[in-house]
């Protein structure tokens, strides 16, 4: 696992992201089991998750997973995490649809190839910046 840290400018951003975690593809097509994983050892104070700021997580796939991924997708937005979904190639669409947070218009994107990555990165990083700026936008109506 490789820890980024420090600030993260996009666009519209005004948060800074305190520690961004990357995962290995170690869970070979068992996305419930890493969904698991991601909730209970990364989505803790401890890693750095605060209360004042959005949860979002995004899960690039290529595959389908051969576990349960509805379960441990819902219990992550039980838990007030956005979850982002992006496919890339053979995915399964309803697989993404399941774990993504709704809306799926704003939430899931699929590629027919990594080269086309590229193409998403605009759409993707305007609901990004959405997302990390409505939670400051509620904070700020429930000061006043």
């Amino acid at each position: 696992m490789n820890k980024v840290t420090g600030p993260l400018c996009l666009e519209q951003a005004t948060h800074e992201i305190k520690s961004l975690y990357l995962l290995k593809p170690l869970y070979f097509c068992h996305t419930g089991e890493a969904l698991w994983d991601i909730q209970y050892e990364f989505f803790k104070p401890n890693m750095g998750m605060r209360s004042d700021s959005q949860n979002i997580l995004i899960l690039i796939t290529d595959g389908e997973s051969r576990d349960n991924v509805s379960l441990h997708s819902q219990h992550l937005r039980d838990d007030g995490i956005e979850i982002y979904t992006i496919g890339v190639k053979n995915v399964n669409e309803a697989q993404l649809r399941t774990i993504a947070s709704d809306p799926d218009e704003i939430h899931m994107f699929s590629v027919i190839d990594s080269s086309f990555l590229l193409d998403i990165v605009a759409n993707l990083t305007t609901n990004l910046c959405n997302s990390a700026n409505s939670l400051a936008l509620s904070s700020t109506k429930d000061v006043k």
